[in-house]
C-alpha cells in the first residue's frame, strides 16, 4: 500500500507521453511484440476450426470441397482488402499502402477483419443453393475492407479531437486523447460526466465489431436467399415450370420448435468427429483472440519509470490471466446449462443420444458472449454471462424457426444473438476499477475514463449494439441484394465469347447456361445441362447382378457434378456389406458398352448414404 501511495503522490513528477501516443502502436517491447504476433497466428488458425465445423454438416464430397474453397477465397480476398483499404480506414485515415510501419498491429487487426468475413460461410453449408465462386471474394473484400473497418474506426480508433462528431473517427472509442489527463483535468471531466462528449462503448475484443457484425451479415444473407427463393417460385408457378424449391422436395417443418431444434433421431451431423475437433480448435484459439487483445503481456514500465497512476497499471500483466479465467468459467457454465437443456430434450423425444451439436453451440455462444467484457467482469459474473448466453442462443434459433430460415451452422444464434449479449453484458456486470486498470495499461498514458452511472453505461452499450447491427444490416443487405439481382448469364456469355468458348446453337453443351443472379447458384443449372447431354444422367437406378450370383439389387448413384457412368453401362457389384459397395466396370473407347477385352477393369468404391 505504501508503494501504491508513493506512485500516486508522484504522479505529476513523471513525464507523460503526448496524448497522441495514447495507443500501444509503434511502442511494442520485444516481449509484447512476440505476444501479439503469436496470438495473431493462432487467431488466423481459427479458420481451420470454422472449416471443420461447417464441413461436418455436409455429406456430399463436392459440397465439402466448396466449404474448403470458400475459406481459401475469403482469406485471400480479405488479405488484399485489408491491405488496400481496410487498415487505413480502421485507423481513421485513407489507404496506407506504403505507410504501414507497425506491421505487428497490421497483422493482428487483419485477423479480426478476416474472421468477420469467414463467419458467414456457415449459413449456406450443406444447402442446395450456395454462393457463387465469383461472389465470395466480392463479399469478403467488402466486409474486410470497408464494413468491418468502419466499425473498428468508430469504437477502436484513436480520436485526437476534443469533441468528435457522430460517426466520426473514434466517436465511441475509449482510446481518446481527451481522456489523457492530469488529476485536475480528471476532476473537471467528472463534473461534466453527463455530457454526451464523455460517451464511449466497451467492446474489448470484438464481441460487437466481429461477432455481432458477422452474425447480422449471415442473417441478411439468409433473408436475401429466402427472398430469391420466393421470387423464383413465383416465376416458375407463373410459367408452369418445375419448381426447384417446392414444398414436396423439402422436409416437412415440425410444428413444434423443440422438435425442430432437438429432433427425435438425436440430431447431429454426419462427421461428428470433425465437428468436435473444429469446436476444440475454436475453443483453444479463442484464448488468443481475447487474451491477445491486451496487446501486452508485461507490467508497464516506460523508459525505466513506473507508470503513473500505478495502483491500476502495475499489475497489468495479470489481465491476460484474468481474461483466460473468465473465459473458461463462462464456457463451463454454458456447457452445463446446454447439457441440461439437451438432456431434457432427449427425455422428451426419447432420442437415442443427446444432441452434441447444440451443446457445442452453447459453448461457442458463451465464448462470443464473454468477448466484449472479458477483462471487465469478475469470475462470478462470468459464470452468469455464460449461462444466460445459452438462452440467447436458443432465442436466436427460435427467431430463425419463426422466419423459416435454414441456417445450417447456426451463424446468427451463435454470433449474432450471443454477440448482442456480449455487448450488453458490460452494461450490467461491470467492475469499474477493472476498466481503468485495463485501459491505462493498454494506452501508455495517464488515462482516466469518465465515470458514468449504470443506466448511462447500459444506454451507451445499447447505442453501440444499434450502430453495429444497423450498419451491418444496411451495408450487407444492400451488398447482397445488388449481387443477387445482377444477372449472371450475360456476364458468362460475354466471358465465353472473349475466350471463344461460346456456341450460340447449343450453349448448354458447354455448360454456359446460368440462372438467377450473381450471388447464389441454382440447383437445376447442372440438371438442365445434363438433360441436354445423353451421355450424362442425374442418377442410375436399375437392377444389376451381384458377385454372389442369383439375386440382384438396385444401385443408386447420386449426381456428383461430373461425367461418371453412362446409362447403359453394366455394373458389376461386389456386395460385401450394405456400407461397402465395390462397383466394377469395363469401358470401351466409346463409353457405351462393357469392354470384354479388359482384364483389369477399373473399380470405384462408393458408400451408399441413406
Amino acid at each position: 500500500m505504501e508503494e501504491i501511495a508513493n506512485l500516486h503522490n508522484n504522479v505529476n513528477n513523471v513525464k507523460l507521453f503526448p496524448c497522441q501516443d495514447i495507443h500501444r502502436a509503434y511502442r511494442y517491447s520485444d516481449a509484447s511484440a512476440t505476444w501479439v504476433l503469436v496470438a495473431s497466428i493462432l487467431i488466423f488458425f481459427m479458420k481451420a476450426g470454422f472449416m471443420l465445423v461447417e464441413a461436418a454438416f455436409v455429406a456430399d464430397r463436392a459440397d465439402r470441397r466448396s466449404v474448403i474453397l470458400f475459406k481459401y477465397l475469403d482469406t485471400c480476398a480479405s488479405a488484399l482488402a485489408y491491405w488496400l483499404v481496410g487498415y487505413g480506414l480502421s485507423q481513421g485515415s485513407g489507404p496506407q499502402l506504403n505507410n504501414q510501419t507497425d506491421t505487428v498491429q497490421f497483422f493482428f487487426k487483419f485477423t479480426f477483419a478476416s474472421n468477420t468475413a469467414t463467419i458467414i460461410g456457415g449459413a449456406l453449408c450443406g444447402q442446395k443453393r450456395k454462393m457463387r465462386l465469383v461472389a465470395i471474394p466480392i463479399y469478403a473484400f467488402m466486409i474486410s475492407g470497408i464494413i468491418h473497418p468502419m466499425v473498428a474506426r468508430w469504437i477502436w480508433a484513436i480520436s485526437s479531437t476534443t469533441n468528435p462528431s457522430p460517426f466520426g473517427t473514434g466517436w465511441l472509442s475509449p482510446y481518446q486523447s481527451r481522456y489523457c489527463l492530469t488529476d485536475t483535468q480528471f476532476k473537471n471531466l467528472n463534473e461534466t460526466a453527463n455530457s454526451i462528449q464523455n460517451m464511449y462503448v466497451l467492446d474489448f475484443a470484438g464481441g460487437g465489431a466481429v461477432h455481432l457484425l458477422g452474425g447480422v451479415a449471415g442473417l441478411m444473407l439468409m433473408l436475401v436467399l429466402k427472398l430469391d427463393n420466393y421470387l423464383q417460385s413465383k416465376e416458375q408457378a407463373r410459367d408452369n415450370t418445375f419448381v426447384v424449391n417446392s414444398a414436396q422436395e423439402k422436409p416437412s417443418k415440425p410444428s413444434n420448435f423443440l422438435d425442430w431444434m432437438y429432433p427425435a433421431d438425436g440430431g447431429g451431423d454426419l462427421y461428428i468427429e470433425d465437428s468436435a475437433l473444429g469446436v476444440l480448435i475454436l475453443w483453444t484459439t479463442w484464448f488468443a483472440f481475447n487474451c491477445g487483445s491486451t496487446e501486452s503481456v508485461e507490467s508497464n514500465r516506460i523508459r525505466g519509470n513506473d507508470y503513473p497512476y500505478g495502483h491500476y497499471s502495475w499489475m497489468f500483466y495479470n489481465i491476460p490471466g484474468r481474461i483466460a479465467m473468465n473465459m473458461i468459467i463462462c464456457a463451463g457454465s454454458a456447457g452445463l446449462v446446454a447439457v441440461c437443456i439437451a438432456g431434457a430434450a432427449q427425455l422428451r423425444t426419447r432420442a437415442p443420444s443427446t444432441n452434441a451439436n447444440e451443446i457445442a453451440n452453447g459453448v461457442l455462444g458463451a465464448l462470443v458472449a464473454i468477448t466484449s467484457g472479458c477483462p471487465f467482469v469478475s469470475p462470478e459474473w462470468a459464470f452468469g454471462i455464460g449461462g444466460i448466453a445459452v438462452f440467447f442462443y436458443h432465442l436466436g434459433c427460435w427467431f430463425e424457426y419463426k422466419l423459416g430460415i435454414e441456417d445450417t451452422a447456426r451463424v446468427f444464434p451463435v454470433h449474432g444473438m450471443c454477440g448482442f449479449w456480449s455487448m450488453l453484458a458490460p452494461g450490467i456486470y461491470l467492475v469499474r476499477d477493472f476498466v481503468n486498470q485495463v485501459y491505462e495499461g493498454v494506452c501508455y498514458c495517464h488515462i482516466y475514463l469518465p465515470y458514468v452511472s449504470a443506466a448511462q453505461r447500459f444506454g451507451y452499450q445499447l447505442l453501440g449494439i444499434t450502430v453495429i447491427a444497423g450498419w451491418s444490416a444496411l451495408a450487407c443487405g444492400i451488398l447482397f441484394l445488388i449481387l443477387n439481382f445482377i444477372p449472371v448469364q450475360p456476364l458468362a456469355t460475354l466471358l465465353a465469347k472473349c475466350l471463344r468458348m461460346y456456341n450460340a446453337e447449343s450453349p448448354e453443351k458447354a455448360g454456359l447456361v446460368f440462372k438467377r443472379g450473381l450471388l447464389f447458384t441454382c440447383p437445376d443449372e447442372y440438371t438442365n445441362y445434363m438433360d441436354n447431354d445423353e451421355d450424362i444422367q442425374d442418377e442410375l437406378d436399375y437392377p444389376t447382378p451381384t458377385s454372389s450370383g442369383g439375386s440382384s439389387m438396385r444401385v443408386l448413384i447420386p449426381q456428383t457434378g461430373r461425367r461418371s457412368v453412362t446409362e447403359d453401362t453394366p455394373l458389376l457389384v461386389d456386395h460385401h456389406s450394405p456400407e461397402d459397395l465395390t462397383i466394377q466396370r469395363g469401358i470401351d473407347p466409346k463409353r457405351r458398352s462393357l469392354d470384354t477385352h479388359s482384364s483389369k477393369p477399373r473399380s470405384h468404391n462408393k458408400s451408399s448414404s441413406q
